[in-house]
């Protein structure tokens, strides 16, 4: 079994993707005071992405124009995603429309 050695200084690509999840850490725990629930994080080319779950929180952002829609679409009916971003993260969520 190869055991890593103590103290080993991280290597660059490491260091940011540590650095992201202080990060990510960071924004969850603003998206909670919020009152949004996460649901996933993706790391995409190493930058990190988190989804919530759409609420009365999300219309409201979007309402007073603190996110924006950026994408419109259709699987099991239409829908729309936007974003905005807390912490440096984007946080993303999707909304059914009728």
């Amino acid at each position: 079994m190869l055991q890593a050695r103590k103290n080993k200084q991280l290597n660059k690509n490491n260091a940011v993707m540590l650095a992201y999840l202080e990060q990510v850490e960071k924004a969850v725990r603003r998206l909670n005071e919020m009152g949004l629930t996460v649901i996933n994080v993706h790391f995409e080319k190493i930058r990190p992405t988190v989804r919530v779950m759409n609420n009365a929180v999300t219309e409201q952002l979007e309402k007073d124009q603190l996110a924006y829609v950026y994408h419109v679409g259709r699987d099991v009916g239409r829908y729309q995603e936007a974003q905005f971003t807390v912490e440096g993260i984007r946080v993303v969520w999707r909304k059914y429309l009728n």
